[in-house]
């Protein structure tokens, strides 16, 4: 992420890295045109980095929604709109423009990453390290899905950070919404001594008050079932750093299930989605280039969507 103002090296390395590597989760969308299962994905093409498409999960149908540098995305609980960051001047925001394509309205100025919708589909979360020039921490923002007021912070781990052992900066960013949105998960990053040691988790958040609640050290960027029951998000095998990452499966009262991936060495998996049903999730996978799978819940039936691509939602 680039912000409108300076701000210190480490922080906008850490949230750009995790927007990179760990890009958002999503609800996947209720909608009657989200049981085809349609793809939101976006293009690592050199070619047209960024730019968002829809496809199936063949691979085939690919149309162009947005040609823009795209990190994130995810469409409404009703279908019918996408947010997603965008960068554009040095700035990355939160932007917001009609499924069918349209008029695109910017929501953000401070910078934004990872949008996500409140189920109602009136709010949108997101990740920002505000406007401040000094901060190294990233909260969890929102903002009104037409724009006005102005967005409003939600979190502030700036308060937590002493004696949290977080010596270079903590950082709150892919937030997601359960359900019935009474409560929300967001990845956590806690930058330790020496720097670039890291610590990546799943922190739960009151979306009413922000009040940070437990915690999920194993995993990162979690996104709730569409029944509500389950989290799947990111995580080593054996929680050793040195290994390539999976993605596991766990209740939401912090029980490991399952691994969805087998691990590979060298080829991290990334971005977990729930397909609208919950019997699939799709995923990224990077060896030498990106790609694309799906594979059911279970661990079985992994398919290849396709290259050069990161699967964002199911439209």
């Amino acid at each position: 992420m680039t912000l409108n103002r300076k701000a210190p090296a480490t922080a906008v390395a850490a949230v750009a890295a995790l927007a990179a590597v760990a890009a958002p989760h999503a609800h996947a969308s209720q909608d009657a045109a989200a049981a085809s299962g349609t793809l939101l994905v976006m293009s690592t093409n050199s070619a047209d980095f960024g730019h968002l498409y829809t496809m199936r999960p063949d691979g085939t149908g690919k149309k162009l929604l947005h040609a823009g540098r795209t990190s994130s995305a995810e469409v409404s609980p009703d279908g019918k709109s996408v947010a997603f960051a965008k960068g554009a001047g040095g700035n990355t925001d939160i932007y917001v423009m009609p499924m069918a394509g349209g008029t695109v309205r910017r929501l953000t100025s401070s910078g934004g990453s990872a949008p996500t919708w409140s189920p109602d589909g009136k709010r949108i979360a997101y990740g920002s390290p505000g406007a401040s020039p000094t901060t190294d921490t990233s909260d969890i923002w929102t903002v009104n899905a037409f724009g006005t007021p102005a967005p409003k912070r939600l979190t502030n781990v700036a308060a937590t950070l002493p004696g949290s052992g977080c010596d270079n900066g903590r950082f709150l960013s892919e937030p997601d919404y359960s359900p019935d949105g009474k409560t929300m998960v967001v990845t956590d990053w806690c930058d330790m001594s020496p720097a670039g040691n890291a610590k990546f988790r799943t922190l739960f958040v009151n979306p009413s008050t922000g009040a940070l609640g437990r915690m999920i050290r194993s995993m990162w960027s979690a996104s709730f079932s569409p029944s509500g029951g389950h989290l799947i998000g990111v995580a080593q095998p054996g929680n050793d750093p040195v290994k390539s990452s999976v993605i596991v499966r766990y209740t939401t009262a912090g029980a490991y299930m399952n691994t969805l991936t087998p691990h590979q060495a060298g080829n991290p998996r990334s971005t977990p989605e729930w397909s609208p049903d919950g019997s699939k999730v799709a995923f990224a996978s990077q060896p030498a280039k990106l790609w694309s799978y799906t594979v059911n819940v279970n661990g079985t039936g992994m398919t290849a969507v396709g290259l050069d691509i990161r699967v964002l939602d199911w439209a």
